[in-house]
């Protein structure tokens, strides 16, 4: 690599990835916001505002600032991890499959 003269030090920066809060998770996800709306096995979460197939109390109205618009992955409850009811009349709750965010810098001198 040729070096510029007018630069004192160069840093090679291979990828530079945008990680953002929402589309990872931290801790048990109770703060996470991003968009899968599928559960680790496959099946379509149910919109969160909807009774069918599955009724229950988690809305957004009964909980306004979890977030709980469309059909996303959430932990409105402080479950293990951020999870959905599901369309799939046989399975009504299931935990989604969220990447953990885990953040490494490394220093090079």
């Amino acid at each position: 690599m040729k070096k510029d003269p007018g630069v004192t030090q160069q840093i090679l920066i291979p990828d530079l990835i945008t990680v953002t809060s929402q589309s990872c998770l931290s801790g048990r996800g109770e703060d996470y916001r991003g968009k899968i709306s599928v559960t680790e096995s496959g099946n379509t979460c149910q919109h969160w505002s909807a009774q069918s197939p599955h009724r229950h109390a988690r809305t957004p109205e009964n909980y306004p600032c979890k977030n709980l618009e469309e059909n996303y992955c959430r932990n409105p409850d402080g479950e293990k991890m951020p999870w959905c009811y599901t369309t799939n009349n046989a399975a009504a709750f299931i935990f989604c499959s969220v990447t953990f965010f885990r953040l490494k810098i490394n220093s090079f001198a």
